[in-house]
């Protein structure tokens, strides 16, 4: 189900509607001499130029940039021609001019790497989260858990609580940004089932299967995608 790739400069593969290619990179792995700045789009010179340090501008144009590189991989497009569009919350999609065989895509980052997932057809979200960030995990949990999730986190010994903590927070961020919902109220009624590999939820009409890897050492990642309307 899940593709790693290290090297961008791998050939590309042609995608079947249940086929998920998934690209872990890290930061690192590029210079200045790699960046495009010129590729952005006005909108996105804004976001790149909203953030306030010169580190997290690196990285803006470092996923943007990459993100151009392998989408020509699947599209009969130019990087050069690549037009980025972002939605209400922030997801970066392509028209539908561009986008002629219903490509669908999502980017995550956290703690110098990121993540690309792609797939034809069903939309996707997914999310990599740096399992060693100093982040208030109790108030996020009461925000976004349901009651079931909060209870098993709270039945877990403390050594097993932070892993599970972030196993629920991936899928819930992968499956809103799968949706395009954002995080809501609704996002607590939905059980994600974190002792599971794999599961089926509902969520906003629709029905997404969810699951989550432990790509790298310390880091969770989770990936969301639709399968169809839940009837």
């Amino acid at each position: 189900m899940y593709l790693q790739e290290k090297n961008i400069d791998s050939s590309g593969r042609i995608l079947a509607c249940d086929g998920i290619h998934l690209w872990l990179l890290n930061y690192a792995q590029f210079s200045a001499h790699d960046l495009r700045p010129a590729l952005l789009t006005n909108d996105e010179h804004e976001q790149f130029l909203a953030y306030r340090a010169e580190k997290d501008r690196v990285h803006f144009l470092t996923r943007r940039t990459i993100l151009r590189r392998i989408l020509p991989l699947y599209l009969p497009l130019a990087e050069n021609d690549i037009v980025l569009t972002t939605g209400e919350f922030g997801k970066p999609f392509l028209s539908l001019e561009q986008n002629t065989t219903d490509l669908q895509f999502n980017l995550s980052h956290s703690q110098g790497m990121f993540a690309i997932a792609l797939m034809r057809q069903c939309a996707i979200g997914v999310d990599i989260e740096s399992t060693q960030m100093d982040i208030e995990h109790e108030s996020i949990a009461a925000l976004t858990f349901s009651q079931d999730e909060t209870r098993q986190l709270e039945r877990l010994p403390a050594h097993l609580q932070r892993g599970f903590f972030y196993t629920v927070w991936t899928r819930k961020e992968a499956l809103v940004k799968a949706s395009g919902t954002g995080l809501t109220d609704q996002i607590r009624a939905v059980s994600t089932e974190p002792e599971r590999e794999k599961c089926t939820v509902s969520h906003d009409g629709s029905l997404f299967h969810i699951a989550t890897v432990e790509v790298e050492k310390h880091y969770r990642l989770s990936l969301a995608y639709e399968i169809g309307e839940n009837r």
